[in-house]
């Protein structure tokens, strides 16, 4: 049984730190996207924390307070999101492949609604001459993974290259491939995993492959290949 949403708010042995137990708290309570305020507050909270804020590449934000985060929680007023979110149980885990149907398409259609709203954004400002949006799928992940944790992995960066250090793949084209790659791996992991311990294994080795490659070889990775042996998260 994956954990519950008391464990992922309540104890630290699941939700890793304090500020992770802060966000799956925020969005237990509020998991809905109705109250622009509340949804705001939520995209800058993860955004910030997690380093991956939408706000990033789009522009200066004007005097008169119209923020990006304002600007997609006004998007996602529509309930769409809301009902993606719904329709994936809070016990589910994306190893199911009609979950990982469901979670992929609910983060490409949150990546959609980024997109749209920071246009729009930069259209009201006067920044349409700037570069298309980003996509923020990195982020996308994040805030999407503190509404249902058990069946959205985090994407970025540290998690990939741990990953690849793995030998899980070298390339991850889309959250499809690294939803993928992300379930290979924790099928190769001692029973009573979860999705945070995996995640912040993954990105310690990712860290450690990143700072103690010699002459292009990373010990870690050396080790994995030759005798064949996985590190418990």
């Amino acid at each position: 049984m994956p954990p519950s949403i008391e464990d992922y708010c309540n104890c630290r042995t699941v939700a890793g730190t304090y500020e992770n137990q802060v966000l799956y708290r925020m969005c237990a309570e509020h998991v809905g996207h109705d109250d622009p305020y509340i949804s705001s507050g939520k995209i800058i909270s993860i955004g910030r924390i997690y380093a991956a804020s939408p706000e990033r590449g789009a522009g200066r934000a004007p005097a008169n307070g119209y923020t990006v985060p304002k600007a997609i929680a006004e998007q996602l007023k529509t309930g769409e999101l809301n009902d993606k979110i719904q329709e994936i149980g809070f016990n589910e885990r994306t190893c199911d492949d009609e979950v990982l149907t469901k979670v992929v398409n609910t983060h490409t259609f949150l990546v959609g609604e980024i997109v749209k709203a920071i246009s729009k954004w930069r259209e009201d400002n006067e920044y349409g001459d700037k570069p298309a949006p980003r996509r923020h799928a990195s982020f996308a992940s994040k805030y999407l993974h503190f509404h249902r944790p058990n069946a959205f992995p985090i994407m970025d960066s540290l998690a990939k290259t741990g990953l690849r250090c793995a030998g899980r793949s070298k390339t991850f084209r889309d959250y499809k491939k690294f939803c993928e790659e992300f379930i290979g791996y924790t099928n190769e992991r001692p029973e009573g995993w979860t999705p945070r311990s995996v995640d912040s294994y993954l990105v310690e080795r990712g860290r450690f492959h990143d700072e103690t490659k010699e002459k292009n070889v990373c010990k870690k990775c050396e080790f994995t290949l030759t005798r064949k042996e996985l590190v418990s998260p």
